[in-house]
């Protein structure tokens, strides 16, 4: 016990405080102890337990408990009604949405402006009938209670006394709220939907016990798993925006579909626009930086990019030869083949973000397994033509040349994408090429001239958990999380 005590230094703490309550004579000594014991905590914030919060106990609301220097604190609330209370019966019913019309080819010497974007109601759902007799209201409030209790108790063993930072194993933590016990009895818990809540709200919970943004607190958590060296700069003040000007993510939308009826064989081909959040600035949107995206600049991207896709459509229906490569005001592959597909969504997007030119390039989605035809051992990316690995290859380097597209994914099937990338990294070595693994086994990557893709499933725990474990093997190939 002595050892103890000494290797804790447990007497001279608490000598220290009572001196101190002695000397200050607080109106609360208990709470002034308390306090001066907690300043002396080492040890991280950890979580206790959820907690309901009786003041919205029919939305299964609860606060988030965290142990910070020996204190138990409410750090943050998350709702769980909305993700638990859901019957299996229950249907999204959306409302009907009339078919877009197609327009008929302008004629010579008019200009025409391009269609508005039509987009579809949110769905609706419908809510579960309220009990009427007080045997149905008694019930009710029994299986409520049931549930509460349940959420209370996995809580505790799956995430008390865990630390706020050991967050990388949070989703497959939550793997017994499938055995939830619902409000309605012909219920089913939609465990992916919600981990990702809760997962989610712990995130916040973790950021708020330390008291650091929300960037800043995945930061620490990458940086606790020994990714420091893959960590993003951190953006804490002005002097940070311009480090992060050609770092902020591009968001993408295709504008020319490969399939039927188009000149593209692969059905999942797309030739997509990218925007980076600046491209908003030049449409009207206001920044307060020039180096700082502007506010709403994902939802002035989507609809750019969604105006660049009408007006692929609208490019193929004002010519007669190629109206038909346009139906529902979609865009598919013209008679030129892959060179011509990429000048027409290059065309459309430029048109549609007007100023902001530089601010948009392009990415394939070559989807070049569909393309591979076993019996020939031959691609036909092209319907018609058909290309050896080389070709192939070629075929990239010649559609890359002017620099708009950046990115290519999937440009191979995954037996040749070794040799395939070596060879187009040859010719293009500032193109970035992406194989998506999918299901497959990852292979140990050494020195590919190729990227492996991240795939967005789970939630953002499950995906950190991800990263942590693959991106030290892919440093030294083409990197992880190229694209998403």
């Amino acid at each position: 016990v002595r050892s103890y005590l000494y290797r804790h230094s447990l007497d001279a703490a608490v000598s220290e405080a009572l001196n101190d309550v002695v000397k200050r004579r607080p109106e609360d000594p208990l709470g002034h102890v308390a306090s001066a014991l907690a300043r002396r905590c080492s040890s991280a914030p950890c979580f206790c337990e959820l907690r309901l919060d009786c003041a919205a106990p029919k939305q299964l609301r609860f606060d988030i408990i965290v142990a910070i220097r020996g204190s138990h604190v409410r750090v943050h609330t998350v709702r769980l009604g909305d993700v638990l209370i859901q019957a299996k019966e229950t249907q999204v019913v959306a409302p009907p949405v009339a078919e877009p019309e197609v327009p008929a080819p302008k004629a010579k010497g008019k200009k025409e402006k391009a269609a508005p974007v039509v987009e579809a109601p949110p769905p609706v759902v419908p809510e579960a009938a309220e009990p009427t007799t007080l045997l149905e209201k008694a019930q009710r409030q029994h299986r409520e209670e049931k549930l509460v209790t349940f959420l209370e108790a996995f809580f505790r063993k799956a995430f008390g006394d865990a630390g706020v930072m050991a967050c990388l194993d949070f989703h497959d933590r939550c793997a017994p709220l499938a055995q939830a016990p619902l409000l309605e009895a012909s219920g089913v818990v939609d465990l992916p939907r919600v981990t990702a809540r809760l997962t989610d709200e712990l995130l916040v919970a973790g950021a708020r016990s330390l008291n650091v943004s929300f960037l800043d607190f995945l930061r620490l958590v990458l940086s606790s798993a020994g990714l420091k060296d893959f960590l993003s700069p951190p953006l804490q003040s002005d002097s940070d925006l311009e480090v992060w000007r050609q770092r902020w993510p591009r968001l993408a939308h295709p504008l020319v579909h490969g399939g039927v009826p188009g000149s593209l064989r692969p059905p999942a081909l797309r030739i997509c626009a990218a925007l980076t959040p600046f491209a908003s600035t030049a449409a009207g949107t206001e920044a307060s930086s020039a180096a700082l995206p502007p506010l709403g600049w994902a939802a002035e991207a989507l609809r750019l990019l969604r105006a660049g896709a009408a007006e692929a459509a609208r490019l193929l229906q004002a010519e007669k030869a190629t109206a038909a490569l346009a139906p529902g005001g979609i865009a598919y592959g013209p008679p030129g083949g892959l060179g011509d597909a990429v000048r027409l969504a290059r065309k459309a997007a430029e048109a549609a973000v007007g100023a902001s030119q530089a601010e948009v390039s392009g990415l394939l989605l070559a989807a070049a397994d569909e393309a591979w035809n076993e019996e020939e051992n031959v691609y036909e990316l092209e319907t018609g033509k058909k290309l050896s690995l080389e070709e192939l290859a070629n075929l990239y380097a010649d559609i890359t040349q002017d620099g708009w597209i950046r990115m290519i994914v999937q440009p191979f099937r995954l037996a040749d994408a070794s040799a395939g990338c070596e060879l187009l990294r040859g010719r293009r070595p500032d193109l970035r090429l992406v194989m998506d693994f999918r299901d497959c086994e990852l292979p140990s990557p050494k020195r590919e001239a190729f990227g492996c893709a991240m795939r967005l499933v789970g939630s953002v725990t499950k995906l950190m958990q991800s990263y942590a474990e693959l991106a030290p093997a892919w440093r030294g190939g083409g990197g992880y999380a190229r694209f998403f």
